[in-house]
């Protein structure tokens, strides 16, 4: 310290974080519904100023905490403010001098930590908002999705590979407005709501001869099967860097075409083609069962759905605070939705 004592100001700062864990992709039958996107909801994005589609509003509320004429703690949305008068420090008998000052500061730093998410408004400090991510647009599907920010990078990297091997991804949708009720092609607490999930376009695979996606039956049960999705490569760009020139066969391979009543038919093609189920997993994207109903129900196949599990707990994480990630909780609050249903294996769970 000099001579005059001036007062020293150390200023620790520190941004709220949702807690981070490993996800678990484990194989539990899904409840989550692919072609129940409320396409809707794409033009709400667009006009809809409540919804958060940039980078998240510091609140103007804070809290603050006075320890004597020492320390003061204030918390604020984004960041926490100690600032520490070292000429009261021997008050309290400690050094009056930056030892002192770092003293203080690391006693702090556990507590003020722990206190980080309770103290920050969650609709401000949590929400991570929703990204627009391109889409190759093939019949009545879209050119454009719309999904979590900080998914986006998984979600460019296998477009940017599918691309890259001659593939295409198209899209029926992404995000699901809160309104959107639940129906045979729906789930209530569908990943579509939370913006960690998206849909290829219903019409590219299981329809005939010519689909762009042959649909391939891989596990699952008879109730509840699941698919393995091939896409038709045509012209691959062999200089690109996401070029993968051992995932490409050619030859002979058979494929699904979906009948009412009767599920599905095979039939048999000439084809120069790559896993498209593999590029999405090798970026972390998974799918999902059909649903029960799936051979009565084109919308329940579900072999166009893909879902991100990133950063979710199984047995931990709520629906409730994925939707208030992407939605203003005022809008989570009133949807009516199963808030404190859990994360399980491949859905959320009341």
């Amino acid at each position: 310290m000099t001579a005059k004592k001036k007062p020293t100001h150390a200023k620790r700062k520190a941004t709220p974080r949702v807690r981070k864990s490993v996800a678990n992709t484990s194989a539990a039958a899904s409840d989550d519904a692919g072609c129940g996107t409320d396409h809707g909801a794409q033009a709400e994005l667009m006009t809809d100023p409540s919804l958060d589609v940039s980078e998240p509003t510091p609140s103007a509320s804070s809290s603050s905490l006075r320890l004597g004429d020492a320390v003061t703690v204030e918390v604020r949305a984004h960041e926490v403010v100690i600032t520490i008068r070292t000429g009261a420090l021997q008050a309290g008998g400690m050094q009056s001098d930056s030892t002192g000052a770092i003293e203080v500061v690391s006693a702090l730093t556990q507590s003020v930590t722990r206190g980080i998410t309770a103290a920050a408004p969650q609709s401000d400090s949590t929400r991570v908002g929703l990204t627009q991510v391109p889409a190759d647009k093939m019949g009545d599907g879209y050119s454009t999705a719309w999904i979590r920010t900080d998914l986006r990078d998984e979600y460019m990297s296998a477009f940017q590979m599918v691309k890259a091997l001659g593939g295409v991804m198209t899209s029926s949708g992404a995000i699901r407005d809160l309104g959107a009720g639940a129906t045979a092609g729906r789930s209530g607490t569908s990943f579509h709501y939370t913006g960690r999930a998206f849909d290829l376009w219903i019409g590219t695979g299981m329809q005939g001869d010519n689909d762009r996606y042959l649909v391939q039956r891989a596990g699952g049960t008879a109730a509840n099967p699941e698919c393995e999705l091939l896409c038709i490569s045509v012209n691959p760009q062999v200089t690109d860097p996401n070029y993968d020139a051992s995932m490409i066969r050619t030859g002979e391979v058979e494929y699904l075409i979906w009948k009412k009543g009767t599920g599905a038919i095979a039939k048999k093609r000439q084809a120069t083609y790559f896993s498209l189920t593999a590029v999405l997993r090798k970026f972390g994207w998974v799918n999902i069962p059909s649903r029960t109903d799936w051979v009565s129900q084109y919308l329940s196949t579900e072999w166009w759905h893909f879902q991100h599990h990133k950063g979710l707990v199984e047995g931990v994480s709520l629906f409730g605070d994925e939707l208030k990630a992407v939605w203003p909780a005022d809008k989570v609050a009133k949807s009516g939705l199963a808030l404190g249903a859990v994360f399980k294996g491949r859905s959320f769970r009341v």
